[in-house]
């Protein structure tokens, strides 16, 4: 071949590099930076592989860019949405999920056989739990429906219970015990002057002046009735003057919720029934 036509031959083919060159590196090519974005990625693919196998030369890539100013990319002109806000969660949740735990523990180290709580807010339950068993032997674990004695707790059914007659304009808060236990073999303490100014009042805050507790032994111990421990009273002595202070009685506070049963013609567990658990069911 010709000398000079090799020359023109080759010097052709050096003049389309040179352009082609141009056309892919060129700094005014707004879509250079889409060229970078792919090398680098490349790049990393290449520090991260463990096979040499595993990379892909960045001239595969360069191949499926448009380097046409008047096309843009895709992933250029998409719109992330942004993410929708999170609900705010209830305090409430957290309360009682720390309160849950609580429990838990508490009931692992109390050592009794059974436990139930519930929490009422506004007039709804947010939080109930049952743990344990209410029989050792057969090990019928505790539910809902499950009866606990609820101790002093039925002091507040009392006061409430009076407390709606006294509103009612049917009983007094200083009435006497024995406008509604006029008879001796009935109710009677040590003192005599005690007996007959012994008010609801005094049995509701508990200024007897017998000793913390008077009586509790007769029904706790030996199983004895409410009026047959309430007769025995009798045989205790003050140990302070009445009414000149407080001491903590189950016996004689209780008396108020049977005076208000007496007052009705009923039983205590009855007008409770009545007048405070069915009226808010």
């Amino acid at each position: 071949m010709d000398n000079k036509v090799s020359t023109r031959i080759i010097l052709g083919f050096v003049l389309v590099g040179v352009f082609a060159s141009v056309l892919v590196f060129n700094p005014l090519n707004p879509n250079i930076s889409q060229v970078n974005n792919v090398i680098n990625t490349v790049n990393q693919t290449e520090n991260n592989t463990t096979s040499n196998s595993d990379f892909i030369p960045s001239t595969t890539f360069l191949n499926f860019i448009p380097f046409s100013s008047g096309v843009n990319s895709p992933s250029s002109s998409s719109v992330t949405p942004s993410p929708s806000p999170e609900p705010t969660p209830d305090p409430m949740n957290n309360v009682l999920s720390i309160f849950d735990a609580y429990f838990k523990s508490k009931f692992t180290q109390s050592g009794i056989p059974a436990a139930a709580v519930v929490i009422v807010q506004n007039d709804k339950i947010i939080y109930m739990n049952c743990l344990g068993v209410k029989d050792l032997a057969s090990g019928e674990p505790v539910d809902e429906n499950t009866l606990f004695g609820i101790c002093s707790l039925t002091k507040q059914f009392s006061a409430t219970n009076v407390a709606q007659y006294v509103s009612n304009g049917l009983m007094s808060w200083d009435d006497p015990i024995t406008k509604y236990f006029s008879s001796p073999s009935e109710f009677q303490l040590y003192s005599n002057e005690v007996t007959n100014n012994f008010t609801i009042r005094d049995c509701l805050t508990m200024r007897s002046g017998l000793e913390e507790n008077s009586g509790d032994d007769y029904y706790t111990y030996f199983n004895e009735s409410f009026s047959t421990s309430l007769y025995n009273l009798r045989y205790i002595e003050n140990i302070t003057p009445f009414r000149s202070s407080y001491a903590y009685q189950n016996l004689l506070y209780a008396l108020a919720g049977f005076c208000a049963a007496k007052a009705n013609n009923n039983t205590w567990n009855e007008l409770i029934k009545r007048d405070l658990l069915d009226h808010w069911e």
